[in-house]
């Protein structure tokens, strides 16, 4: 009867690795093998997976430095996403922003969000809208540097508190 315990127990972590790593060969298809790479290093599998549908509307934006990318975001229409905020106007929603821990505080971060930022000018859009988990100090520092402004203080996803924050263009 033990090995019946043992057999579920090891079919169910098989089943749970392939099911989570599904997320991964989905993006495969949006973004170069080594954006996919990063984005995995930043996110758990699980979290990607949260929102694997959206993946088919996501503009990838990427940075790089001697060749090698070495941060990542998406942004996508507004419209698509269910929770933003209703603001006035066509606006774009930037997600994932994810930077190669070893390129941290160097400025890569805020040269590629500064890149998208004049990307969707130039598309004539009137704002970006994002979301940042509450305890994540260094992203909202970020933005916040940046000209994005507090939306929404507080709202839960998945069991996380975020802020929305939004700049207009």
């Amino acid at each position: 009867m033990n090995y019946f315990f043992i057999i579920i127990i090891i079919y169910l972590t098989y089943i749970s690795f392939f099911k989570e790593a599904t997320v991964c060969k989905e993006l495969r298809d949006k973004v170069p093998e080594e954006q996919l790479n990063l984005l995995c290093d930043c996110y758990s599998i699980k979290k990607l997976n949260q929102n694997s549908y959206l993946y088919n509307y996501v503009e990838p934006h990427e940075i790089k430095f001697n060749n090698l990318i070495v941060g990542s975001v998406f942004t996508m229409d507004n419209n698509l996403i269910d929770m933003t905020p209703n603001l006035k106007g066509e606006g774009i929603f930037m997600s994932h922003l994810c930077i190669d821990k070893n390129h941290r505080k160097k400025g890569f971060g805020k040269k590629l969000v500064k890149d998208v930022i004049n990307n969707i000018k130039n598309k004539k859009k009137n704002y970006i809208v994002l979301l940042v988990e509450e305890l994540n100090k260094a992203a909202i520092n970020l933005y916040e540097s940046l000209g994005f402004i507090k939306y929404k203080k507080e709202y839960t996803i998945y069991f996380t508190r975020v802020i929305f924050y939004v700049k207009y263009l």
